[in-house]
């Protein structure tokens, strides 16, 4: 994937991203942009104690939407570009040779091919009739 370049800082605070993020997480996320140090981050912006709690709760904070909303824009990641990364990650998740990771590694290799991403399936519930006397 084409590295991508951060947003300007005073442009990307006044992002509707930057506005959702809670006190904290705004103090995390700048923590996390100057050092690229989730752990550190996480026990500045939250004071955790004792290294393996930090270390999971970091794991979390990092996965949280609001700031992986923020992070893409910041880093003015594409719809494509966030799509490709949820597939090696989803790839990295499953189990070798399982039909789940077969199946994301053949999207995968579609779209580096310039394949279109795919359209979103809609759900086909059935609803249930209900007769009316």
């Amino acid at each position: 994937m084409p590295a991508t370049r951060p947003m300007d800082w005073a442009e990307f605070i006044r992002t509707s991203e930057w506005a959702q993020l809670s006190v904290r997480q705004k103090f995390w996320l700048q923590t996390y942009l100057a050092g690229n140090d989730r752990v550190l981050a996480t026990q500045c912006a939250y004071g955790t104690t004792g290294p393996e709690n930090t270390r999971i709760f970091s794991y979390e904070v990092r996965k949280h939407p609001a700031i992986q909303a923020a992070l893409n824009r910041y880093w003015n990641r594409s719809p494509r570009e966030i799509l490709l990364r949820d597939l090696q990650a989803n790839i990295k998740a499953t189990k070798p040779g399982s039909m789940a990771r077969i199946k994301a590694q053949a999207l995968y290799a579609k779209l580096l091919a310039g394949g279109k991403i795919p359209k979103s399936k809609p759900s086909s519930s059935k609803k249930s009739k209900r007769r009316t006397r």
